[in-house]
């Protein structure tokens, strides 16, 4: 009598070749978009994507008659075409768009040379989160990408603002947009809209707005009120810099 028997076999963590391309193509992306934001202004002053795309491409990749400029296939050597231009792609996709929503956010906050915010409001100081500014930004690429558009944000904002006869302030950045601006304790973020949050009361607000808030009520807090002692003094102010310039 012949038997025929099967059994199951769970296979587990058979995604882990491809978890170390990714790791790998996402690195080649950070390091792209770093070197795409260098030398945008020479990119982006060729107009048709394809020709973009291939100079890009000789920026980083030796072949016979080309010599790179940086040391893309040192760093990652022997990646696949594919997967070179695919992170080349990504990368210029990346700076594009930053750029692109940099120069919107000027035109957005400027008036005949003048901010927005003096023209409307006649306000005499603007106030800012304290970023660091220094060394090596370490993080996601997105989180990297975030924070270098806040820092030209502010720099932009700075230069407008001095043209005018304004002031700018910086505060610690702690919790900013984790607490509700009513004082009402920490919010959470509402799943069916991310630019919403929920406080703990129920109530639905906007996180930026909220965030705008806190801001305003720190530098109040400091300039204000008499200088509070032991912890409330590092929330309040932090370890970033007070100076108005």
């Amino acid at each position: 009598m012949k038997i025929t028997s099967s059994y199951g076999v769970e296979l587990r963590k058979h995604n882990i070749p491809i978890r170390q391309t990714l790791d790998v193509y996402r690195s080649a992306v950070s390091y792209l978009t770093e070197i795409y934001e260098q030398v945008w202004e020479e990119l982006e002053s060729i107009q048709e994507a394809k020709k973009r795309f291939n100079e890009a491409e000789h920026l980083i990749h030796t072949t016979k008659k080309n010599q790179t400029r940086f040391d893309f296939d040192v760093l990652f050597p022997k990646m696949p075409c594919y997967l070179r231009r695919a992170a080349i792609q990504h990368a210029l996709g990346s700076v594009s768009s930053s750029k692109t929503r940099m120069r919107l956010l000027e035109k957005s906050v400027q008036i005949e040379g003048k901010p927005k915010l003096v023209y409307e409001n006649h306000a005499d100081i603007i106030v800012f989160e304290y970023l660091k500014t220094k060394g090596k930004i370490s993080g996601r690429k997105k989180q990297r990408l975030h924070l270098w558009r806040k820092r030209d944000i502010q720099k932009r904002c700075e230069h407008q603002a001095h043209r005018n006869g304004m002031r700018i302030s910086r505060i610690c950045a702690w919790n900013t947009s984790r607490l509700a601006y009513d004082g009402t304790g920490t919010v959470a973020h509402d799943s069916r809209n991310h630019s919403l949050c929920v406080f703990q009361t129920g109530k639905r607000y906007n996180c930026d707005l909220s965030a705008s808030y806190n801001i305003g009520a720190r530098y109040f807090i400091r300039e204000l009120l008499p200088p509070p002692s032991g912890n409330g003094k590092v929330f309040a102010g932090g370890k970033s810099p007070c100076s108005k310039t």
